[in-house]
């Protein structure tokens, strides 16, 4: 029997892998410029030992939501993780129910409402931003527990002073090859759903 929202659920979970094959990519690009260049190793943390990517993808229905959350919270396999370090994973920020986390955020902070106290969503709304952050592998080569923490620590206080409590949810992933976050913002301004205000512009992306 045909499901439209398990199969754009499916459909999301493989959109997510296609954009971690292109970070893993672009990693591997970086590091290789970076060693050309005489720089890279050692892992640390001082400035020019490693390259931040971010990617920012839209999701604009909740099985969108659903199947970003399947492939976060390892609820379906994932070839690219080692099952044996998944335990490893942490959750940031929020709970481990994505889609209820931005559902309970909208119901509570949407101010345009019907008259009985309802609330629309326009298809062309915007629900939920996905922002995953990485580094390209040299950074994290020492396997340094405390510079680690000094990389999530600094990308969370990057996401919240862009979107303050708009941030509901945040995962770190320690069971793939490079440690990256899985982050997610619902775009809420002056009480609506409004995408643009936040990255409409790469000065506004930060």
């Amino acid at each position: 029997m045909y499901n439209k929202n398990n199969t754009e659920a499916q459909q999301e979970e493989q959109r997510i892998k296609r954009e971690q094959r292109k970070m893993r990519a672009d990693a591997k690009r970086n590091a290789a410029k970076l060693k050309s260049k005489g720089g890279g190793g050692g892992g640390g943390i001082k400035a020019g030992k490693g390259f931040a990517i971010m990617r920012i993808q839209k999701l604009k229905t909740f099985a969108n939501i659903s199947g970003s959350a399947n492939h976060v919270h390892r609820v379906n396999n994932t070839p690219n993780a080692n099952p044996k370090l998944t335990q490893n994973n942490r959750i940031l920020v929020g709970s481990a129910d994505l889609v209820g986390d931005v559902k309970a955020y909208l119901d509570a902070n949407i101010t345009a409402r019907k008259p009985d106290g309802s609330y629309k969503i326009r298809k062309d709304n915007v629900l939920c931003t996905e922002h995953v952050l990485t580094a390209s592998p040299e950074f994290f080569a020492s396997g340094d527990k405390k510079a680690l923490r000094k990389w999530v620590d600094a990308n969370i206080k990057y996401l919240k002073k862009q979107h303050g409590n708009n941030l509901i949810h945040a995962v770190l992933h320690l069971d793939e090859t490079t440690p990256h976050i899985h982050a997610y913002t619902v775009p809420l301004h002056e009480g609506k759903l409004n995408q643009k205000h936040f990255t409409g512009t790469r000065a506004k992306i930060g």
